[in-house]
């Protein structure tokens, strides 16, 4: 007999692929009652809902490379595009191959912000650099940096009974790579459900 997979556990397994994070929950919906329990599954698939198919497809790849022993397959590998596109078709093609539960990503929008680094003043080269540089500053001047901010929805769904578990939207500074990105926007949905309590 299986052994019931932890949606919680995949997102455990998740965090350790990760040394540090540049996202962000900004905010999280869990469906009234909700209990740890309640995310117990015996297969789980991950669905990336991006634009192009070879970032679903690395996304997808990401999120099962990290999970370890858990067992979560990569939606691509069970579903064509038209099938993703039709919520009844995509829901018959998981439940056909035993799957029960789900992690979604979704991308819900990005903007760029502007800060401004003011210059400084500096004399390096320790007490003789500075002795022999008085009145002699060196200048680094000012500079406008743009950073972009990703916001991406992360949800864990009931296959069986098509329920909405939780939701989260986060926000990630420059991305840079589609799977570390997606890496670190679970550990951060990991770090929110042990806040919540649904994870130990």
């Amino acid at each position: 007999m299986r052994t019931p997979t932890s949606t919680l556990a995949l997102l455990l397994g998740l965090s350790l692929a990760l040394s540090c994070s540049t996202t962000r929950i900004l905010e999280s919906w869990k469906e009234p009652g909700l209990k740890a329990s309640d995310l117990s599954f015996q297969h789980v698939v991950a669905i990336a809902a991006l634009r192009q198919e070879s970032q679903q497809r690395i996304a997808e790849d990401a999120i099962v490379a990290a999970a370890g022993g858990t067992k979560v397959t990569a939606a691509y590998t069970l579903v064509s595009q038209a099938d993703r596109a039709d919520t009844d078709r995509l829901r018959a093609v998981l439940q056909k191959h035993g799957i029960d539960g789900a992690i979604t990503v979704r991308l819900i929008g990005f903007d760029e912000r502007q800060t401004y680094v003011p210059g400084s003043y500096s004399y390096g080269g320790g007490y003789y650099g500075y002795y022999g540089r008085v009145g002699v500053p060196i200048y680094d001047p000012g500079y406008t940096r743009t950073d972009t901010y990703v916001k991406v929805e992360t949800s864990l769904y009931n296959v069986t009974s098509g329920k909405l578990l939780w939701t989260g939207v986060s926000e990630t500074l420059n991305p840079t790579v589609v799977d570390g990105a997606i890496r670190s926007i679970v550990e951060a949905a990991r770090k929110q459900l042990v806040s919540e309590g649904l994870l130990p």
